[in-house]
This record gives C-alpha cells, structure tokens and sequence, in this order.
C-alpha cells in the first residue's frame, strides 16, 4: 500500500509542485493550506508523514508540530519541515519539538524523495512486523 503523506503549507503552488512530484513516486497526498487545517487532517487521515511550512496562516508549523507531538493519536507520525526559513535557530527549535527532519524548500526533488523514504522505511519496516506478529 502507497505511504500517505500530508502537505501541509499556505503556498498552492508549493503544494501542486510537491503533489507532482510525490504522485510520481507512488504516494498518496493529502493537502492542507493553514495550521488548524493541517491538524484536523493529520488527526482525521492519520497518515504516514507530514511535510510541514513554518510560516503558514491560523497557527504556525512550530505549534501545529508542538500540538501533533503532545496528541497520543498524531505523535507518533514523523514530521518533516519543509520550509524557506532555513536558519539556525529555526532548524534548532524544529527539531526540537520533535521534527525528523528541516529541510529547506530550495531542495531539488530528488533529495527531498531521499530524505522522505529514508524517514518512511522504519515505519514500513515496523508496520511489517506488527503485522506479521498478529498474523502468528
């Protein structure tokens, strides 16, 4: 089954290029253009990763990340932020509230499809074995 992933950033531009090229790999995309939005979908759809803006309307990708890693039902959903504030402290406080990854949005598409399957084979890895355990 395709990885689902959440996009979540205020730019439709950004969103329809990420769609396209993550399409292209075989994932499903779910979309959200606001913080609180982002947060419905992630608790609604549950998917396998969210790409995560920083600077998006109704609450920032800091807080939407903050929120999502306090939820039992979202935390444990990897988190990458996807953002044009590639700065020090920026990185720092992402990852600090529990980001995989802080990957600035000038990343060719290739890198990014990287870092996404890199981030995404533990979790397939662990969803096998849980399955696999139930079926014994």
């Amino acid at each position: 089954m395709a990885a689902r992933i959440l996009i979540a950033d205020d730019d439709p531009d950004m969103r329809h290029l990420l769609r396209l090229i993550l399409r292209r790999r075989g994932y499903q995309i779910i979309e959200a253009q606001d913080g609180k939005e982002t947060l419905a979908r992630a608790s609604e759809e549950r998917p396998d990763l969210i790409l995560l803006d920083i600077m998006m309307p109704r609450m920032s990708g800091f807080e939407v990340c903050r929120r999502l890693q306090a939820d039992k039902g979202t935390m444990h959903i990897p988190i990458i932020f996807l953002t044009a504030k590639s700065d020090p402290v920026s990185r720092s406080e992402g990852l600090r509230l529990g980001a995989r990854d802080f990957i600035s949005k000038m990343v060719g598409p290739k890198q990014l499809v990287e870092q996404i399957e890199r981030i995404l084979s533990p979790c397939r890895d662990d969803a096998a074995h849980a399955s696999l355990a139930s079926q014994a």
